[in-house]
């Protein structure tokens, strides 16, 4: 009889098909495992694509505030129904009950790969009214510990999200936002160097402003370019970048990237490999402050420095891992210039260990073999 391959689909909400974790870790981890991987997210427009062994199942992208967020959960439902996975993968709480449908009455295998604290990001956040925080946190983290009871497995992305859950030790992993090795974007024109570089979201919590801010304060001593390379939700702070820009005095020392628009993984990868240096200017929240988000892995596999906000959980792991250098808003621009100066760029393939995917991507086998079985069946 000839052998099957299990079939594996990756929902997700406001994650683009392309996703840094969703497809370039995940997915196509599980394609090079032998499984049949597709993914349904959102995209530059409506078609089916297959990238590196996966599916991609592109909708046409919405805002976190659309009314097509509403439906969203329905039209996933649809696609499960019309592409026939053996098992589901959410990535967000909100698509819990789109996975507790296609559990129970579609009799597949669901897993939950957690993110977030979604329920800290809710309480903590600004987002919501002060008066449905407290409520709409708990009714979330309530909503996530009860779907354990039927979810095959649940991984989570951070070592401080472990076990948040609490589910049984054989139905959770860790599955860390490390770095995976992939050919970066070859025919982009690159900035000519050196350059300061802001990659990921464009957002205040993650230190955008407070990048600009170092930016100005270095043109007092020395011309240097930034680069901001990411995608944002908040119109308002697109705006104010770019009022800060016009009047900062150096705007030909300035270039956006996306914007509006998502960049492309190979793109941020070639941007980090060609700078001079990073920044990490996140604000030091609760929410926040116990995370090693994905950019510190990026830059120290690729041995570029990270400029990273002083607070004590990166400290302690960049004294063990010295992927960058500590800073406060009230440091010595001129000092700081010359740590730059003076850092000892690490050849990648001797930090590929610390900061790798390889390690993750083994948890990653071992866990789905538990929970789904062979990449093929009878």
């Amino acid at each position: 009889m000839m052998q099957a391959q299990t079939h594996i689909c990756h929902l997700t909400v406001l994650n683009p098909v392309r996703h840094a974790r969703i497809f370039h870790k995940l997915a196509m981890s599980q394609a090079k495992m032998g499984y049949r991987v597709s993914i349904v997210g959102q995209g530059t427009s409506t078609h089916i694509k297959e990238s590196n062994g996966v599916t991609l199942y592109s909708l046409a992208a919405f805002s976190r505030l659309s009314f097509q967020r509403l439906l969203i959960g329905w039209r996933l439902l649809w696609y499960v129904r019309k592409i026939k996975p053996d098992v589901v993968v959410l990535h967000t709480p909100e698509l819990l009950w789109v996975g507790w449908i296609v559990h129970f009455i579609g009799t597949k295998k669901v897993l939950y790969d957690v993110h977030e604290n979604y329920a800290e990001n809710t309480q903590l956040g600004t987002h919501y009214p002060s008066w449905l925080k407290r409520p709409l946190a708990a009714f979330i983290r309530w909503r996530e510990k009860r779907a354990v009871r039927w979810l095959t497995g649940v991984s989570y992305a951070e070592l401080s999200y472990d076990n948040m859950l609490e589910a049984p030790e054989d139905k959770k992993i860790v599955l860390r936002n490390s770095f995976v090795s992939i050919p970066s974007a070859t025919n982009i024109p690159l900035p000519d160097k050196p350059y300061m570089l802001y990659t990921g979201t464009l957002a205040r919590a993650w230190g955008v402003m407070e990048t600009l801010v170092l930016w100005k304060k270095i043109q007092a001593i020395r011309p240097l370019m930034l680069v901001v390379a990411g995608f944002g939700y908040d119109e308002k702070l697109l705006d104010e970048i770019e009022i800060f820009v016009q009047a900062s005095g150096f705007p030909n020392r300035f270039r956006l990237i996306g914007g509006r628009t998502y960049v492309p993984y190979e793109q941020i990868i070639a941007l980090i490999q060609s700078c001079w240096f990073g920044t990490a200017l996140y604000h030091p929240l609760p929410q926040t402050i116990h995370k090693l988000p994905t950019k510190f892995y990026e830059y120290g596999a690729l041995g570029k420095p990270l400029l990273f906000t002083s607070a004590p959980y990166w400290e302690s792991q960049n004294k063990e891992w010295e992927f960058g250098i500590p800073h406060h808003p009230t440091a010595s621009i001129e000092v700081l210039l010359e740590k730059l100066e003076n850092w000892e760029e690490k050849k990648p393939d001797t930090a590929q260990s610390i900061f790798s995917w390889t390690s993750d991507e083994q948890h990653l086998q071992a866990a789905l073999a538990r929970w789904i079985g062979s990449p093929t069946s009878e």
